[in-house]
């Protein structure tokens, strides 16, 4: 395992997808735009998901813009942290 859980959430996908789990806190685990990009769909139950913490990582305004279509998904998401994870660093042109 790396130093880091953004290196190894493709090994965490299987935990985060049980039916059960209502909040997801993945803060300060240094994701990065790679990492978030190629999980995110596959790693979280749109369905049930309630709260999801993304707060304190990497993956910056250009990561988030990739999954935006994403979000669309969730049907129960009353809760979205993202503060602090470099969303005003190289913002897209077209978000």
């Amino acid at each position: 395992m790396g130093t880091g859980l953004g290196e190894n959430l493709g090994e965490i996908i299987p935990a985060l997808k049980q039916p059960g789990i209502k909040n997801i806190d993945l803060q300060y685990n240094g994701i990065e735009k790679n990492y978030f990009t190629t999980y995110f769909k596959h790693m979280i139950d749109f369905e049930n998901i309630i709260e999801l913490n993304l707060s304190s990582n990497w993956f910056g305004i250009e990561g988030l813009f990739e999954v935006k279509d994403e979000f669309l998904k969730f049907k129960q998401l009353k809760s979205l942290s993202l503060a602090v994870s470099k969303l005003c660093m190289g913002a897209p042109h077209n978000v």
